[in-house]
């Protein structure tokens, strides 16, 4: 089995917000820390990184291998809107 790690990339405020994890299409959990790391075979994958808001969401192709450390960052955008939003 290979080792997945997702990281959110947070900025000024350091808040995480919760993200639903999908891969292949199939959600595998709700992302509510900075880091989480996922076990599965060698192969390629799509992962899906999907806001709270169901149509805001991110899917990237990723190439998982053995031996080899698998590391998908991305970085929440939505902040600057709750900020603007909920004041």
């Amino acid at each position: 089995m290979a080792l997945l790690t997702i990281r959110q990339k947070t900025g000024k405020i350091n808040a995480v917000i919760p993200h639903k994890l999908l891969i292949n299409r199939q959600t595998v959990g709700v992302m509510q820390q900075k880091e989480v790391k996922v076990e599965l075979p060698a192969g390629r994958y799509e992962v899906a990184i999907q806001s709270m808001i169901p149509f805001i969401s991110a899917t990237l192709p990723v190439i998982v291998q053995n031996g080899v450390c698998n590391v998908v960052t991305f970085r929440d955008r939505e902040k600057v809107w709750d900020v603007v939003f909920l004041d």
